[in-house]
């Protein structure tokens, strides 16, 4: 609640404070590299920058940037005083005395202001970018968003599947538990036969706000940053480490603003049949439903429980994903394989990309999934895992490693054609968006 209750309250004065802010970032940007006396001078002063601001883009343009600099300022501050408060509240910030320890609050502080600044640097370079830039960056995380939402609804019931297969024998060795999935093709049957074909598309709703949300910010910043060529070397090459660098830092972004979907949307595809439940059951009637109830029982809190587990799983499974993709299908335009089979090029491309992420990816998405499904009790403390560490520790334990490995064959399965349609889509509606919106005179 402190995160919110801070990041709300930036947005009420960023409200206010936004004009001033494009003044500072105009007189900021004047004059750059330049001597003084060696460039014109748009904006005098303070009160002449409104003036000049106002006449020559009008009244309005004194709020531009306004978006993202309020969900700057909500997460900026809801991080930056939401850890401050969370750390004073439990007396991390004072001495024997009960006093405040001035060295103890200037780390708590530097602590916060550094994770909220990281989170908000996206955000940050949209307020301060030129307005084209602006709208570029919104179109592509729109694009990224769109995209992925048509993989979704294709890739959904290969999802239902997996988080079944996975959560199926939690913290049992093998022979110990009944099988109800016995593989991929099984795992369908079943679900039909005891929940119905429709069972196939549970947690669709929330599945599709997930990828939009996820994967908007994901491959927005990317196609963002890759557009600025910060991705590339000197002979202008994707370089690993720039593009693991962006994928991580953008699934990072992602993941954590679509989080409380991705939990309701897990919750809901391991709802079944009592003859054929795995996993704790949460017994939600819907989505909305869902959310209600998580915020009766836990408060804002509780809608980004398990995010900490997703965490690990986003940046391994981006960095593959996006790095794979990327520089397989530099290789194969470079000796021109599929010269004119672009379509195939894409699709050797992704399901390259999906074999990557899914043998990196699958033993994270295990633990994400236990994370998120399981039972908590009246302090929002997990029934069965402590944390990431402990989730490890105890499906090693418990499962060994064909526990990490459980339902590879439909994470392979759902992340082949979702990557190769995501992919697909986007390029696709990045060529319709050049095309119909960047048509040069």
């Amino acid at each position: 609640m402190e995160f919110l209750t801070g990041g709300l309250a930036a947005v009420g004065a960023g409200f206010f404070t936004n004009p001033l802010e494009v003044i500072k970032t105009r007189l900021q940007l004047q004059g750059e590299l330049q001597a003084r006396g060696l460039y014109t001078v748009h904006y005098k002063n303070f009160f002449h920058a409104f003036y000049a601001v106002a006449k020559a883009d009008g009244v309005m343009a004194l709020q531009k940037g306004l978006v993202p600099a309020l969900w700057y300022q909500l997460y900026l501050n809801g991080v930056r005083l939401g850890i401050y408060q969370f750390a004073e509240n439990r007396g991390w910030s004072l001495n024997d005395k009960g006093e405040v320890s001035l060295m103890k609050a200037t780390a708590v502080a530097v602590v916060a202001g550094c994770a909220g600044g990281y989170i908000v640097s996206p955000f940050y370079l949209l307020m301060s970018d030129q307005e084209d830039s602006f709208f570029t960056a919104v179109t592509d995380f729109l694009l990224g968003g769109v995209a992925a939402v048509g993989a979704g609804i294709v890739s959904n019931p290969l999802e239902v599947v997996k988080t079944r297969l996975q959560l199926q024998g939690e913290l049992k060795a093998r022979g110990l538990y009944t099988v109800h999935y016995r593989n991929f093709f099984h795992a369908f049957y079943v679900v039909v036969k005891a929940d119905g074909l429709l069972a196939l598309h549970k947690g669709l709703v929330p599945g599709l706000w997930y990828q939009f949300l996820a994967n908007g910010t994901r491959l927005g910043i990317y196609k963002w940053v890759d557009d600025h060529g910060w991705m590339t070397n000197e002979k202008g090459q994707v370089s690993l480490l720039k593009a693991i660098g962006v994928s991580m830092s953008a699934s990072y972004l992602g993941r954590f603003i679509s989080s409380p979907f991705f939990m309701v949307k897990t919750h809901l595809q391991a709802q079944a049949a009592k003859s054929v439940a795995v996993g704790h059951q949460h017994a939600h009637s819907g989505m909305t439903r869902a959310f209600l109830n998580i915020y009766k029982e836990h408060g804002v809190p509780g809608l980004w429980r398990g995010v900490i587990g997703a965490m690990p799983r986003s940046a391994v499974g981006s960095a593959s994903q996006l790095v794979s993709f990327s520089t397989c299908k530099e290789v194969l335009d470079g000796y021109q394989v599929f010269r004119e089979k672009p379509l195939l090029n894409f699709f050797v491309s992704s399901m390259v990309g999906g074999v990557f992420i899914s043998v990196f990816m699958t033993p994270f998405d295990v633990v994400m999934t236990r994370m998120y499904n399981q039972g908590v009790d009246s302090e929002g403390k997990g029934h069965l895992y402590k944390n990431v560490t402990d989730c490890f520790i105890k499906i090693w334990h418990s499962e060994g490693l064909y526990g990490f490995y459980k339902g590879f064959v439909p994470s392979y399965a759902r992340l082949g054609p979702h990557t190769v349609l995501c992919f697909m889509f986007w390029d696709f509606l990045k060529k319709l968006e050049e095309d119909y919106f960047h048509k040069k005179e």
